[in-house]
């Protein structure tokens, strides 16, 4: 009886952080080639609307991109600001990517254990 309520009790507390977790401050950029040759060095272009519509921030807030690899990435605002542009060093044949992007500077620990659920998808050719 006692171990029944113990596991209870810990399936209620990681539901509760997992749920802690879905917040706001990042959101997944999925780039998907699904063609059938390898692409290398393409410009991906992210809508910003899309982006600040999962984030919810405003036009002078920081943005922060991450590759896979949790390394931060170069990007621009194309000229009228509508979307946000960085290069793609490549994406393997019928693959896909997987970028993050978010408001403020998160540690380590903060992007990896952030459950994102949001989702912005990209097609590359």
């Amino acid at each position: 009886m006692k171990s029944t309520h113990f596991i209870l009790i810990a399936i209620t507390c990681l539901l509760l952080i997992l749920s802690s977790c879905t917040g706001k401050s990042s959101v997944n950029i999925l780039i998907m080639n699904e063609g059938k040759v390898t692409v290398k060095d393409k410009t991906v272009e992210v809508p910003v609307v899309e982006v600040r519509q999962w984030l919810e921030v405003s036009d002078t807030d920081s943005l922060f991109l991450y590759n896979e690899k949790n390394e931060p990435v170069a990007y621009h605002y194309n000229d009228d600001r509508t979307a946000i542009t960085f290069l793609l060093p490549i994406a393997q044949e019928n693959s896909q990517k997987n970028y993050t992007i978010n408001a403020g500077d998160p540690g380590l620990l903060d992007n990896l254990f952030s459950f994102r659920q949001q989702k912005i998808r990209v097609s590359v050719k």
